[in-house]
């Protein structure tokens, strides 16, 4: 019963649970059912006694009209209904109470030390009974948590939507690759080390979960981090995966420790099938001084984990990854785009790039060129290009870039959705 009372609180909203049975979970058990804003109604299974002795024993109807249950029942904001038999009393007098209530609130100092605090709600009518739950329990530290309170914790962090815990956004986007060299996957999340705007400077741990279009689970998997003296920096942190062609979505749950602060970030994407002229995933890029790279190698070997140069091979020295967000005054942009072609299929293409605002019909001109073009290996090229935005309003933007072979006018495109904010 504890443990459902603990689930029940990432339940959103006012919750009602009927409770049928004739033994008392406890006062501490209808506490936790209180604080999960969860009332229980109780009713009694046991409406008869026994009298006698054991071998003329008889058994008689008895309603118990006080009862430890009654206790329970009141301590959870609750009622206590005394005689099972009673349906259409109990039915009537539940749908009554449970459709008609009120919310009062007031402010606490919120301390971290678990402490039952009780609270009393008088009225000053004789007529009316309050039903109110007699107290709440003060939060406790994440490291004090028992197994099952962390993992519900968890679960609502990588399932819910919206997750009930109020976890920090993590930036996170999922690039595809045509050649599945070990890995045709990589997952990019970018990590910031700060006490209020992202992970705080302390022990973490990581989940990172890859699930198919179903919903079912193809790959969970959890490692650890030391972010203590990594206070102020910034991380791009990468995962690699081989799958087969298909719809996915990655959630990745990064978790402090001591209080147990999330970030969550969750990315769709699908992988292609092999084969034609076909666009990778581009990666837009700032240019800047730089990022500092972390590669999770989360159940691999490091000899078996596949870098990030696998994937952007001509990845420039001075760049800083931009995963979706960017700043309204932003004007320079560059972005890396891998090209694969058809097997000695001729290395002449053009490109065309269009940004188009979901609200609106039409394409933003955009002043572009390409900077260079490198070969990484046969049939596979990455053109550098430069763009200058214009100012842009707010809003969710989608850049399509198309490549055109010069001697078949075979056409491929790749579109990336863009924040401007």
């Amino acid at each position: 019963m504890s443990e459902l009372a603990e689930a029940v609180k990432y339940i959103p909203g006012s919750k009602n649970l009927v409770f049928f049975s004739s033994r008392n979970p406890g006062s501490n058990v209808a506490r936790l059912f209180a604080a999960a804003n969860a009332p229980v109604y109780a009713v009694n299974t046991k409406n008869w006694i026994v009298h006698g002795i054991i071998n003329r024993s008889i058994k008689k109807k008895h309603v118990y009209h006080e009862h430890p249950l009654k206790d329970f029942a009141e301590a959870s904001g609750g009622s206590y209904f005394a005689d099972i038999e009673d349906v259409e009393t109990i039915a009537e007098e539940i749908n009554l109470l449970s459709g008609n209530y009120y919310v009062l609130g007031y402010y606490v100092d919120e301390k971290w030390d678990g402490r039952f605090n009780r609270i009393k709600i008088e009225v000053r009518r004789s007529d009316v009974r309050v039903l109110a739950q007699d107290g709440y329990f003060n939060p406790k530290p994440f490291a004090e948590l028992t197994e099952i309170e962390k993992k519900l914790h968890f679960y609502d962090l990588a399932f819910a939507d919206p997750p009930a815990s109020s976890p920090l956004d993590l930036q996170i986007e999922a690039f595809c690759s045509r050649v599945p060299e070990k890995a045709n996957v990589m997952v990019l999340t970018r990590l910031q080390v700060n006490e209020h705007l992202g992970v705080p400077p302390a022990e973490a741990e990581v989940f990172i979960l890859i699930l198919a279009e179903d919903q079912q689970i193809l790959s969970a998997e959890r490692g650890d981090l030391d972010l203590s003296t990594c206070d102020g920096r910034t991380f791009f942190s990468y995962v690699t995966k081989n799958l087969k062609p298909g719809a996915y979505e990655c959630r990745v749950v990064i978790r402090e420790l001591a209080m147990g602060r999330s970030l969550v970030g969750r990315a769709a994407f699908s992988v292609p099938s092999p084969g034609g002229m076909a666009l990778s995933t581009p990666l837009l890029l700032r240019p800047d001084a730089g990022a500092e790279f972390l590669r999770f190698s989360i159940g691999k070997k490091k000899a078996d984990a596949v870098s990030l140069l696998h994937f952007f091979p001509y990845l420039p020295r001075n760049s800083t990854p931009l995963l979706g967000e960017i700043e309204r005054d932003t004007r320079g942009l560059w972005l890396l785009v891998p090209i694969s072609r058809k097997s000695g299929g001729s290395a002449d293409l053009d490109l065309d790039l269009g940004l188009i605002r979901d609200s609106e019909a039409g394409t933003i001109p955009l002043d572009w060129s390409v900077i260079d073009v490198k070969r990484a290996r046969p049939g596979t090229d990455f053109y550098l290009v430069g763009i200058t935005l214009p100012s842009l309003s707010p809003g969710d933007y989608r850049l399509k870039v198309t490549a055109v072979a010069a001697e078949t006018g075979e056409r491929a495109s790749v579109s990336m959705f863009l924040t401007i904010r």
